[in-house]
């Protein structure tokens, strides 16, 4: 009977942890860094779909991205985003490849390329938790 007990034990520590419990995101960030152009007084919001550890990242300037956690770690993200029509000429509804990476909830760097072979010159943003 202990055999049991210690084994079910185990069985319930080895199943693995939901997208939450592996990247304990913040909802709500703030601009605090970038390699392109201030952004005053950008947020980010993440939104988490659980179900298919899919994070989905809506920025106040202008521009969406839909990203996957990978099972390497929780700096290893990858996706796409896509600037709103109404983001200027500059931007205005141009598709990016989008990394982000966390070494805990408080701060996400996010690389943005606009390049699919991430040749072109890229922007990189740092983001502070906001909550």
């Amino acid at each position: 009977m202990l055999k049991l007990i210690v084994l079910t034990g185990l069985a319930l520590t080895a199943m693995p942890a939901t997208a939450q419990e592996r990247y304990p995101f913040c909802e709500t960030y703030v601009y605090a860094d970038t390699t392109a152009f201030p952004c005053l007084p950008c947020m980010l919001t993440v939104r988490r779909d659980d179900a298919a550890e899919t994070y989905y990242l809506t920025s106040n300037n202008g521009w969406t991205a839909e990203l996957e956690w990978y099972e390497t770690g929780p700096d290893s993200a990858e996706g796409v985003g896509r600037w709103a029509d109404e983001a200027g000429e500059m931007y205005g509804g141009q598709t990016f490849r989008i990394s982000a990476g966390t070494d805990g909830p408080d701060w996400l760097a996010v690389t943005m390329a606009h390049d699919a072979s991430w040749l072109a010159p890229s922007i990189n943003l740092g983001f502070r938790c906001a909550e």
